[in-house]
């Protein structure tokens, strides 16, 4: 990675948080790790506001290629296709 990306893993100005939902047959149960509040040492909330940025991006490609090789999408299918509530390509 750039200087840059490293810059914010390692700022003392930034909180370190992590929130995982964990889905098994017989149960739900949250976990959760790190701190909310810099200088606080509040734990997470569930309902904390997270900023996910790239982390979601690869995730979502992982997906996406999951469900390409598997024959469930294809790399041409527009989210529209698959979800009538998503927005038209070049609406916000």
């Amino acid at each position: 990675m750039g200087e840059g990306a490293d810059a914010g893993c390692t700022s003392p100005r930034r909180a370190r948080a992590s929130i995982a939902a964990l889905e098994e047959a017989t149960r739900a149960r949250i976990r959760r790790a790190g701190t909310a509040g810099v200088g606080t040492g509040r734990p997470p909330r569930t309902g904390n506001h997270m900023r996910i940025a790239s982390a979601a991006k690869a995730f979502s490609g992982a997906v996406a290629l999951s469900l390409v090789d598997r024959r469930a999408l294809a790399l041409t299918t527009r989210p529209a296709n698959r979800c009538p509530a998503f927005p038209p390509p070049g609406t916000r």
